[in-house]
C-alpha cells in the first residue's frame, strides 16, 4: 500500500504541473492465488495479479478519464499527456466534478493471507463428495480462490482513501448425464471470509447439484399461459442487478426510463424491501468508497415497495438535480418474509419454479423475454418436473408490483443475500 501511494503522489504532481484544475486517481490492485480442477481432478495452484490505474481531470468543466497498466516514468508522462487531449477534446459540463468532502480513511475486512492447505483439502473433498453423492454429475471446471482486493483512491482536494479486502471465491460448472442424455448446464458461487465447513454447505452448492441430477431427462410445457413464478435466490441476484442498473446515470440522466419520474413512488408490492449494503458485517464482497470520492454508505432502495434512491453519482446528482446515492450499488439484500418456501408452494395451482435465465438485459420500458433454464414446472401445489427451456415474458415492474410472498429462507453469497419470491401475471410458453 506503501508503494501505490508514492506511485500516485507522483502522477498527482505531475497532474498538478500540467495545469489541471481538478483530478482524482484511484489505484486497484487484484492478487488471486487459486486451486483449480477440471473435471474430478486437481489441476495445481495458480496466481495472478491484476493492477489498473484510473486518472480523471477536469479543466474548466472539461473531464477526461484515463486508464493505465503500466507506471513506470514514460508511461505516466504519456497518460498525463493522453489525458490532456482527451480534456481539450471534450465538451464542457458543469456537473463535471469531484468530491470535495475532506476524509482520510483506511479499511480492513477478511483475512489476510491464503490459507493454501485448507484450501486444496477442502476443494479435493468437494470433489470426492460430488463423485460419492451424486455420480451423475459430470464436472466441468471448479476452483477456489483467495482474493485480496486493494484499492487506493486520492484527490486533488485531499480526499484520500484506501481499503484492503481478503476473501476466498468459490465457483463449479457442472451438468449431469445419463447414457447419452444430459442436462442444461449450471454453475454455483459463494464468497466467504473463512473455509470452515465444507463447500457443499455454502450458498445453494449441494441444492444445485441435486436439482441437476433430477433436470437429465425434462418435460416441455405444452400450453401457453399466464401464471406465477417463484424466483430462486440465485436467479433473483441477476433480477435485481437488471433493475437496478435502470436506477443509475446511463438511464436517469438522459431520462430514457419512466422510473426517472418515481422517487418515492410505489413501484413494488408493499411486502418488498431492497436494500444496497456494501459495508454491511453480512457483506463479505463490499466496497468502503465511491469510484468518485465520497465514503460509502448502507441504503434502501426499495422501502415497502416505494422507490427511495436512485444510484446516481456525483455527475449524475448534479445532472438531474436529485440526490446523490450513497454507494455505488451491488451488495443487494432483500428484506426476508414470514412464509416458508414450502408454504408458497403448496399455493400454486400452475407455474414455475425459475432456477435460472438466459437473456439480455430488459428494453426500455422494463419488458423481458427470458429463457428459463435448470427450472421446474409446478402444479397443484407441488412441485412436478424439471421443464425444458421454456420463455418467460413480462415486465420487470409489473413483476416486482405482483410480489405476492417472500420466503422466510434466505441465502447469503457473501456479496448479496437473497429468498424466494412469489409473484404473479408472467406469461409461460414453451420455446
Amino acid at each position: 500500500m506503501e508503494d501505490d501511494r508514492k506511485i500516485v503522489k507522483s502522477v498527482m504532481d505531475r497532474l498538478d504541473k500540467a495545469g489541471i484544475d481538478q483530478f482524482q486517481v484511484i489505484i486497484h490492485r487484484i492478487l488471486k492465488q487459486g486451486i483449480y480442477a477440471e473435471e474430478d481432478q486437481i489441476k495445481g495452484l495458480k496466481t495472478n495479479n491484476e493492477i489498473k490505474m484510473e486518472l480523471t481531470g477536469i479543466n474548466n468543466s472539461r473531464r477526461g478519464v484515463l486508464t493505465v497498466n503500466n507506471f513506470d516514468k514514460n508511461s505516466i508522462d504519456n497518460a498525463v499527456g493522453e489525458l490532456l487531449e482527451l480534456i481539450k477534446s471534450a465538451k464542457p459540463d458543469e456537473a463535471n466534478q469531484i468530491s470535495n468532502i475532506s476524509a482520510n480513511e483506511n479499511f480492513h475486512s477478511g483475512p489476510e493471507n491464503a490459507d493454501l492447505d485448507l484450501m486444496y483439502d477442502r476443494l479435493k473433498n468437494y470433489l470426492d463428495y460430488v463423485k460419492k453423492s451424486y455420480p451423475l454429475i459430470i464436472q466441468g471446471f471448479s476452483k477456489i480462490e483467495y482474493i485480496q482486493d486493494i484499492a487506493y483512491y486520492r484527490n486533488s482536494n485531499q480526499v484520500e482513501f484506501q481499503s484492503i479486502q481478503g476473501y476466498y471465491h468459490f465457483v463449479n460448472l457442472f451438468l449431469s448425464k445419463k447414457e447419452k442424455t444430459s442436462s442444461s448446464g449450471n454453475n454455483t458461487s459463494f464468497i466467504s471470509n473463512d473455509l470452515d465447513r465444507d463447500i457443499y454447505h455454502y450458498g445453494l452448492v449441494d441444492q444445485l447439484l441435486r436439482q441437476s441430477t433430477e433436470q437429465i431427462f425434462p418435460k416441455k410445457i405444452n400450453k401457453k399461459f399466464k401464471g406465477k413464478i417463484i424466483i430462486t435466490p440465485n436467479c433473483l441476484s441477476r433480477l435485481i442487478n437488471n433493475f437496478t442498473s435502470f436506477l443509475t446515470n446511463i438511464w436517469i440522466v438522459p431520462g430514457m426510463t419512466s422510473l426517472k419520474d418515481k422517487l418515492n413512488e410505489q413501484i413494488a408490492s408493499p411486502v418488498f424491501t431492497l436494500h444496497s449494503r456494501p459495508t454491511s458485517d453480512e457483506i463479505v464482497k463490499g466496497h468502503y468508497f465511491t469510484h468518485d470520492g465520497f465514503k460509502a454508505r448502507d441504503c434502501t432502495l426499495i422501502e415497502r415497495g416505494v422507490l427511495k434512491s436512485f444510484l446516481l453519482d456525483l455527475y449524475g446528482s448534479l445532472k438531474t438535480g436529485l440526490p446523490r446515492a450513497v454507494n455505488d450499488g451491488g451488495c443487494y439484500v432483500v428484506d426476508p418474509g414470514q412464509v416458508n418456501l414450502s408454504d408458497i408452494i403448496k399455493e400454486i395451482d400452475q407455474g414455475i419454479l425459475l432456477g435460472r435465465i438466459s437473456a439480455s438485459y430488459p428494453s426500455q420500458n422494463l419488458d423481458f423475454n427470458w429463457v428459463a433454464k435448470n427450472s421446474y414446472y409446478i402444479g397443484n401445489g407441488k412441485i412436478q418436473y424439471p421443464v425444458k427451456e421454456t420463455m418467460i415474458s413480462g415486465n420487470l415492474i409489473d413483476l416486482l408490483m405482483n410480489i405476492e410472498k417472500i420466503s422466510e429462507q434466505r441465502v447469503n453469497f457473501g456479496d448479496g443475500i437473497y429468498p424466494w419470491i412469489l409473484s404473479d401475471g408472467v406469461v409461460i410458453s414453451s420455446t
